[in-house]
C-alpha cells in the first residue's frame, strides 16, 4: 500500500492533487522557507523525504539511525537541519540536501534541543533524566562540548530572544532555569512549591512573559506567570486540569492550553491575566498555531478560529492518530500528517467569505461576512426550507434558497438546520 500526499483547498474541501511517495511514517516535519521545502523524518525507514512547493519529484536522504525521539531543529542562516535523536544528532545541509555531519551525544536517550540563532548554537537538553550532561553544538566551529551537569530531568525548553536567554523546565525540583548562551551557565533559577509531573511553557514576546504549568504530586495544577523584565514570579493561576501542551496567538493575546485526557482546551487572556473560559476539542501529540490568520490546528483535523474559540473546521473528518504537523508560511499551508497520508491545507481567507452551505462530503463550519448564500433550485420546496439557530438552539432567522442578509446578526457561532432531515451545518459570523 502506497502513502499519499493530499492536496485539500479548506475553503471548499476538496482534494485537488495526488502523490504517492510509499510506505513510510513521517513522525516528523520542518518546512523550510528557503527553497520552499518539506523535509519529513521518517525514522523506522532511516531516511528523510524532501518535498518542493509543487510536490514534484521526491528526493531521499538516508538519514541513518537516529532513534524515535529525534528532532528536527532548523538553522536558517546556514540553511541546515539539524536531526537531534537519541544518542546522537546529524546535521543536514539544505543546499545540496545530504548529511554532511554526525555527531555523538552520550546517554542522552530522550533529547530536547533549543537553537540559539544569532550564535548558530544548539543546546541538546537530556529528557529522560539518564544523563547528567548538557550538550552544546556550534554549528559555524563544527565542535560539541558538555556544559553543565545536573541531575535532573529537562522537561521542557525554548529560547527568549528578547533576554537572549534559555529557559528549560526542570522536573525533580521543580524549577525553571534560564541559561546564558554567551557563558553557557544558569544565570537565574525560578523554583516553584510542591513537585513537578510535566512541566510546559510557552512564550509571550510582547508582554515579556514566560508562562508555565505543572502538576504537583497532589495533583493540583497551575499556570505561573514569570515576567522577564522583572526576573519574578508576578502570578500564580490554578487550572482544572492537567495540560499537555500551550499555544499563544501573539496579535491576539490568548493562551491556549490543551488537555489529552480530558479533550479540552483553556483560554487565558494574557493581557488581563484572566482565564476566559473552556471548549471542547481533541488533542493527540501534535498541534500548531497559524497567528497569520489567527487558527489552531489541532489533532484529527479540527481548525480553532481563536477570534471566537470555537471550531470552526474538521478537515479531513477521517484524519486519525495525527502524528506532526509543519507549517507553509510563504503558500500559508498546513501540513498534518497520519500514518497512511499527508495532508495539506491551504488557507484562503478571500475564498471562505461566501462559500456556499450545503450538503457536503466532509464536515467543516463556513465563515459568512454579511451574506449567507445557500443553494437549492427549487425555492420554497420542504427539501431546502432551514432556519439558522444560535448557539442555544434558538431560531433567530428563516433561510431561503440564495444569498440571506446576515448582516445584523451579532457575530458568533450559529447553526444551519434544515426542516427536512434535521441535517445541521456549523457556520461563523463576520464582520
Amino acid at each position: 500500500m502506497s502513502d499519499v500526499v493530499f492536496s485539500v483547498d479548506a475553503s471548499a474541501d476538496t482534494v485537488v492533487g495526488t502523490l504517492d511517495y510509499s510506505e513510510r511514517t513521517p513522525y516528523r516535519m520542518v518546512h523550510n522557507p528557503a527553497g520552499n521545502k518539506l523535509y519529513l523524518f521518517c525514522y523506522e525507514r532511516r531516511e528523510v523525504l524532501v518535498l518542493d512547493s509543487a510536490f514534484g519529484t521526491t528526493k531521499h536522504i538516508r538519514l541513518g539511525n537516529t532513534g524515535h525521539y529525534a528532532l528536527p531543529v532548523l538553522d536558517q542562516a546556514l540553511n541546515r537541519i539539524y536531526a537531534v535523536g537519541s544518542y546522537r544528532f546529524r546535521v543536514i545541509d539544505c543546499n545540496t540536501d545530504s548529511v554532511v555531519a554526525g555527531r555523538n551525544t552520550p546517554g542522552i536517550t530522550l533529547p530536547i534541543p533549543v537553537f540559539v540563532p544569532y550564535l548558530n548554537k544548539l543546546y541538546v537538553f537530556d529528557g529522560a533524566g539518564r544523563h547528567d550532561s548538557v550538550f552544546a553544538y556550534d554549528g559555524l566551529r563544527d565542535e560539541l562540548y558538555p556544559i553543565l551537569h545536573q541531575t535532573d530531568t529537562a522537561r521542557y525548553a525554548l529560547y527568549d530572544p528578547r533576554s537572549n536567554r534559555v529557559f528549560f523546565a526542570c522536573r525533580a525540583a521543580p524549577a525553571v532555569r534560564a541559561l546564558d548562551p554567551l557563558t553557557d551557565s544558569v544565570v537565574k533559577t525560578f523554583d516553584f512549591t510542591g513537585g513537578s509531573i510535566h512541566g510546559r511553557m510557552a512564550l509571550d514576546l510582547d508582554l515579556g512573559r514566560l508562562y508555565y504549568t505543572d502538576r504537583s504530586p497532589n495533583r493540583t495544577n497551575t499556570l505561573f506567570t514569570i515576567d522577564l523584565l522583572a526576573d519574578s514570579v508576578v502570578a500564580s493561576t490554578n487550572l482544572p486540569f492537567c495540560i499537555d501542551e500551550m499555544f499563544l496567538n501573539r496579535r491576539l493575546g490568548k493562551l491556549y492550553m490543551c488537555s489529552q485526557d480530558t479533550a479540552r482546551v483553556l483560554v487565558y487572556d494574557c493581557n488581563k491575566g484572566v482565564l476566559l473560559g473552556t471548549f471542547e476539542a481533541d488533542y493527540l501529540r501534535t498541534g500548531l498555531m497559524n497567528d497569520r490568520n489567527d487558527k489552531l490546528y489541532l489533532g484529527y483535523g479540527e481548525v480553532v478560529d481563536c477570534r471566537y474559540d470555537a471550531i470552526v473546521a474538521v478537515l479531513p473528518p477521517d484524519s486519525l492518530d495525527p502524528i506532526s504537523m509543519a507549517w507553509d508560511a510563504i503558500d500559508n499551508r498546513v501540513f498534518q500528517a497520519v500514518k497512511s497520508r499527508l495532508y495539506v491545507y491551504r488557507d484562503d481567507l478571500t475564498g471562505i467569505a461566501d462559500a456556499p452551505v450545503g450538503p457536503q462530503k466532509h464536515r467543516y463550519a463556513t465563515i459568512v461576512r454579511g451574506v449567507l448564500s445557500l443553494p437549492g433550485a427549487e425555492c420554497g420546496t420542504p427539501e431546502t426550507r432551514s432556519v439558522l439557530l444560535d448557539i442555544c438552539g434558538r431560531k433567530v432567522l428563516d433561510l431561503s434558497p440564495g444569498r440571506n442578509d446576515v448582516r445584523m446578526l451579532p457575530v458568533g457561532v450559529y447553526f444551519i438546520r434544515q426542516l427536512v432531515g434535521s441535517r445541521t451545518t456549523k457556520v461563523v459570523v463576520q464582520r
